[in-house]
């Protein structure tokens, strides 16, 4: 074999072992996803912590299934989850759009006309308006069709799933990438209220030390439960078997 046959030889068998060693590795674990959504998921220094994670963690080592859990912004893990390069995803709701990706349960889907709530959900999320701490005692909520009538400025999350009475109510809604990015919207003044999960909201606003100029109001917008997302497009072998065990 001479130099320059000897020189692709080598290149090939590189690339070959790398490709081979990333693609198993790739399929060996289970891929967790999820956005910081304290104090569900959220990062204690370089660790990933929270409930749903202590949850999935306990549940996957019962199982002795090989997993690993990474933290993306939501647009991120979501569009891992559609394109298969995730397996699961953590602290998702249920939406009749996310069908096609999410392994959703008779139970789960029936939910939002039932209100009966499944064994299998991971935590319920309850939904409040917070406001600029400064015009609370001037900002009320009682319906939606109030808010519309008082030309209030709602702050919504791109990417996240609200009741279906909220969108429909043609409420003036300003949208976001993050939690964190509405709530400084409201502290700007650019949004009047903005609709978030009532524990989430008020662990960033600890861990963003805005809890002095922020609150919400005490009536709930709206309730739902969260899962844990198994994705149709994963490719890891018998990923709906795992599913089963989960649950």
């Amino acid at each position: 074999m001479g130099a320059t046959a000897m020189r692709r030889y080598v290149v090939l068998t590189v690339m070959l072992i790398f490709g081979l060693t990333s693609w198993g590795h790739a399929r060996d674990k289970v891929l967790v996803v999820a956005e910081e959504f304290p104090p569900f998921v959220y990062r204690d220094g370089d660790r990933i912590t929270g409930v749903s994670v202590d949850i999935c963690r306990a549940v996957f080592e019962r199982l002795k299934v090989p997993y690993e859990i990474r933290i993306y912004p939501w647009s991120r893990a979501w569009m891992m989850m559609e394109k298969g390069h995730a397996d699961v995803a953590l602290d998702v709701s249920y939406a009749a759009a996310r069908e096609d990706v999410v392994q959703y349960s008779d139970d789960q889907r029936a939910y939002p006309k039932t209100g009966t709530l499944t064994k299998d959900y991971l935590w319920m999320g309850h939904y409040v308006f917070f406001v600029n701490r400064r015009l609370a005692d001037s900002v009320t909520f009682t319906s939606y069709e109030q808010l519309r009538e008082a030309g209030y400025r709602i702050g919504v999350n791109r990417g996240y799933t609200y009741e279906p009475a909220l969108l429909e109510a043609d409420l003036d809604l300003i949208y976001s990438n993050h939690p964190t990015d509405s709530f400084k919207q409201l502290l700007a003044g650019e949004i009047d209220l903005y609709v978030c999960e009532r524990t989430v909201g008020i662990s960033f606003l600890r861990r963003k030390e805005f809890e002095r100029d922020i609150t919400f109001l005490r009536k709930p917008a709206f309730s739902k439960p969260y899962l844990v997302a198994f994705s149709k497009l994963s490719d890891y072998p018998n990923l709906g078997t795992v599913h089963d065990w989960f649950y």
